[in-house]
Parts: C-alpha cells; structure tokens; sequence
C-alpha cells in the first residue's frame, strides 16, 4: 500500500520530509533533532520539569501513568535504597490495541525524599510483547526481576507457546522464541548491578502474574500464581516451580471480600507473615506456609482472623522493607475517569502488639506547607497557641473558618469523643460543594465523603455492607459502587481506640 503524508482531509502545509533507508538509533535521532542540548530544552518545554516528589507522583510527560508496582525484599542485594519496579502506562491501559502495552520501570531512593529514575528495566522488545505484574527476588548476588507474559491479549491462543509440566508434576524450561510460536506465562530478567537488566528469554510457568518470595525455611522460593494459574509453587534454583498448595488463600465467594488470586504480596515482620490481595483481601499467619485461613473444610482451627480493610485507595499494594525495620507499601491510585493506572502513592506499615496492621503517610513523604492550622475541637478550656474551635451539644453544628488556602496542613484532636454520633470536618469550594472526613465513634466507622455547604455528609457502605449484598466479582461490580480500591469514596470499620482523644491530621496539597 502507499505511504500517505497529508492524506485526504489533512489541512496544513509540510515544510520537510526525510526518509532514511535504515532505522535510525537513539543517538542518530538526536543529532537529527538537533543535539541533545536542544532536545533537552525541547523536553522542558514541552513536558515541564521533572517531578521529583515521590507521593502521588507520575511519570514525566503526556498521559503517563504509574500501573502495578513491584516491591520486595531487596535488602540482601542493597540495604541503602529501596528499589521501586512498576509498570509504565499510556491511556490507561489502552495503548498496543487495548492490549496494554506495558513495561517495567525503575526507581529507587535512599531516604523516600529524593528518588532516581533508572532506565527501563524491561522494554517493550517485540511486537507480541505485553507484559504483567511480578515481583523482584535476589539470588546468587543478582536481582532477578519476575514478570508475566500476557501475550494471549494480542495473539491467537493457536500460536501461543505455553508452559509445561513433565510426569512429577514440576514445570520445564523452555526457550523462546521456539518452533515460531510466541510465549505465555512466567519469564525474567536479571541484574547484577541493579541497573541494567538482561531478559532470560526463559518460560518457566504458566502465571501471567507472578510474585515470588524467599522460602523462610531457608529452602528456595515460594511463588504465588496468578492470571491463568494458581496455588503455591515451591523452588529451589527459581527455574523449576511444583505446586505445593492449590488453595493457600481463599478466593472469590470463599471469602467476604471476594479477592482473586491475582498480583499478591507475600512478606513477613517480626514473627508474622502477610498476604495482601491486588484490591482486597488481606491474611496473617504465624508460619508462611499458613494456614491462612480455616479452609474449605474449615479443619484449620485457630486461624487468625484480621480486618481485612486495611487499603484506603490504593490498587495492587506491594511492600519492601526499609531502614530501621521499617516496612513501606506503595501501589497506584485509581482516578474516577479510569480503570486502570494513576498516581504512585506510598504508606508506612504500622504492626500492633496483636500482629495486625495499619497504615500511614510515612514521614518523609509529608509535603512541605507554610500554612498549618490547629485547632483544638474541645468542649471546654482554651489553649493560647492555637485556635481554639468549641462545638456545642446540638445536632450537627458547625464551627467554620473561611478564607483557607489552597495547600494546608490541618491538625486537630477530637477529645470528648464518645458524646458524638458524628464528627466530620469538610472544605468547600464556592459553589458550597466538597468533600468532608467523618468519624462515626458509635459505629467505630470513618469514611471520606462528598458534602454539600453545611450538611452533614451522608453514610456510604463498607465493603462488608455490599458484599453482602452484591454477589458479583470485584470487575463486575457497576461503578456506584464505592470501594476503596476506586481512589474516591470509601469508609473503613472496626476503628480502635476510640475511647480515648484522637488526633487527626489532614493534608490538602496541589
């Protein structure tokens, strides 16, 4: 067929045309653009700075967007910096026909303030590519950076090669490209610098996501399959994977939150080990082999039962150690206008005395706000070093304050707690619409809401509230639906300590 330049329709005028007999390499295309000084005040202008604040962070440039996040322990390859893979989205994951067209990109820090971008750690090499969530691991001094293939989204299942079991039951290496079919399933790249990364070109199991973890009995790797696979597979060399438990975690109506199989998270801290669902679904164990859960049988007696809703926004939370035994879960947050793919956002783990977790902003990360404003919500006494707001004993009155800026840090505590059946504090825009956050002491509920002027906001459902009722998986669920992982609405349950005064801190930032 013709190459057509300035087709029927086109209105314009083309100064120039250059074809080369050849494809060109990034420094050829360079110097063609004028040098790299040129191109890189070219870039400035066109894109902006760079973005170097990690917390709700994106990637430099036109509708780029942060998709699944890759955290693990990486401490035995690096213990100054954290190491950060994620996947690199255009369109929301329409780009390469709606197929996603993803691949990994790579970030680190050593104090959670200042982030490096690295090059990419996985490209986009062939047209068949297309890649899913995994997860890193350090063997033999390298990192060895897991991922799927899912290259079933945009090639004929007839021309797929899929991974294979041999008569024991364990998966057989293959090599790709072989016998011109294009490969499904469980690859990786590794690294011995912690930069460059170099494609095994290997097929070792059938999951298009996988995530691997160290076996803590000191006996190779576990890997939790999911996307076309599932259970648990067991390794000692990461290459040959044999299922060693089908149903370690309960899914779909197995459990209340009705979690897949899919993009899982598998670490331990002091003693306990976790598991953490792509969008719900959260289990603790005392041993990493579980049990997790009672089982389908429900013989497993003396299971831990946590709260299971932990998320507050964010979509396929993973999490890596830090300094100090700290542990830090990043993952992306959704937008009201997508499905897929937004801005990175980071949590710091808290761990009570009983195992269970909690989250918050991890300190570093707090933005910098000339404008702090604090005040007390007291029923009596004044303090001279702030305002000091009293709320009276009548239903639903307000105290207001006018004028704020744009970016703020409110800080208050709520002290006689117990009396109220609804404290909320909520900022307006002048057309007298916003949002508000709301405590619901009677209830042991909190949620972040839509309100109007001076109306109290109302209640929306937790995720026990409608799964109860709402019998379909997690993407049939109709957009109504207010669920954490929709970066939007949401409220969580079962809030502890309200007996005593509370603090609450709000940052609002631009």
């Amino acid at each position: 067929m013709p190459f057509l330049i300035g087709e029927e329709g086109f209105d314009g005028m083309i100064e120039l045309v250059n074809a080369w007999p050849t494809a060109l390499d990034e420094e050829a295309i360079v110097q063609s653009a004028g040098r790299r000084e040129i191109v890189a005040r070219n870039e400035s202008k066109y894109l902006g700075p760079e973005n170097t604040r990690g917390q709700y962070w994106t990637p430099r440039g036109h509708n780029q967007w942060v998709g699944d996040v890759m955290l693990a322990d990486l401490t035995e390859f690096d213990r100054e910096r954290i190491h950060l893979f994620y996947l690199l989205d255009r369109r929301h994951a329409n780009s390469k026909f709606n197929c996603g067209g993803h691949f990994i990109a790579h970030m680190s820090s050593r104090d959670l303030i200042h982030w490096e971008q690295h090059p990419q750690a996985v490209e986009l090499d062939e047209s068949w590519e297309t890649m899913g969530t995994g997860r890193p691991v350090v063997h033999d001094g390298k990192i060895k950076l897991f991922y799927g293939m899912s290259t079933s989204r945009i090639m004929p299942d007839a021309s797929l090669l899929k991974a294979r079991l041999d008569a024991a039951g364990t998966t057989v290496i293959q090599n790709f490209p072989e016998r011109d079919l294009y490969p499904e399933g469980t690859t990786f790249a590794e690294s011995a610098d912690g930069i460059t990364f170099i494609k095994s070109q290997l097929l070792l199991h059938q999951a298009q996501n996988p995530s691997p973890s160290r076996d803590t009995n000191g006996d190779g790797f576990l890997l939790l399959a999911g996307y076309n696979a599932s259970g648990t597979w067991h390794s000692t060399d990461l290459l040959h994977w044999k299922l060693i438990d089908p149903d370690l975690i309960p899914t779909f109506s197995e459990f209340p939150p009705r979690n897949t199989d899919e993009c899982l998270c598998m670490f331990d801290w002091n003693g306990w080990h976790y598991i953490i669902g792509g969008r719900t679904g959260f289990w603790m164990s005392q041993h990493q082999r579980g049990p997790y859960w009672e089982g389908k049988d429900g013989k497993n007696t003396g299971v831990v039962k946590p709260r299971w809703d932990i998320y507050d926004g964010l979509w396929v939370p993973m999490i890596a150690p830090f300094k100090d035994n700290r542990q830090i879960m990043a993952g992306f947050l959704q937008g009201p206008d997508f499905d897929w793919a937004g801005h990175l956002v980071f949590r710091e783990l808290i761990q009570l005395e009983d195992g269970t977790l909690g989250t918050k902003w991890p300190a570093e990360m707090i933005p910098s706000i000339k404008h702090w404003i604090e005040p007390s919500v007291l029923q009596d006494g004044n303090r001279s070093d702030v305002t000091t707001v009293t709320i009276g004993n009548n239903p639903a009155s307000w105290a207001k304050m006018d004028d704020l800026p744009s970016s703020l840090y409110f800080s208050f505590e709520v002290s006689t707690i117990t009396e109220a059946s609804h404290i909320a504090i909520g900022f307006i825009d002048h057309n007298a619409a916003g949002c508000a956050w709301s405590l619901l002491p009677r209830l042991k509920r909190a949620q972040w809401h839509h309100c109007q002027a001076d109306t109290l906001p109302e209640l929306i459902p937790t995720q026990t509230d409608f799964f109860s009722t709402d019998r379909n998986f997690l993407w049939a669920l109709p957009p109504s639906h207010v669920l954490p992982f929709g970066g939007s609405n949401f409220a969580i349950t079962e809030i502890e300590g309200l007996d005593q005064p509370v603090q609450v801190e709000i940052i609002v930032f631009k």
